[in-house]
């Protein structure tokens, strides 16, 4: 089932190749926003635990952080 006016926003993307955010619910918009900070966090947190375990295998790289 389609929200509010998902249908309108999807033909504009179709016919225009841009979503109409206007026509998408805020609580939508906010939701993939969250998303996309949940998905940076990981990333930052992983790079984080890469850096550490290789700090570990090679002590002599620990002057370099």
């Amino acid at each position: 089932e389609y929200l509010f006016d998902e249908r309108d926003a999807l033909e504009d993307y179709k016919a225009t190749g841009r979503p109409n955010l206007s026509k998408i619910p805020d609580y939508r918009i906010l939701f993939h926003q969250r998303g996309i900070m949940q998905n940076i966090g990981k990333n930052l947190q992983q790079i984080a635990t890469n850096i550490v375990s290789h700090c570990s295998m090679n002590d002599d790289n620990l002057v370099a952080f």
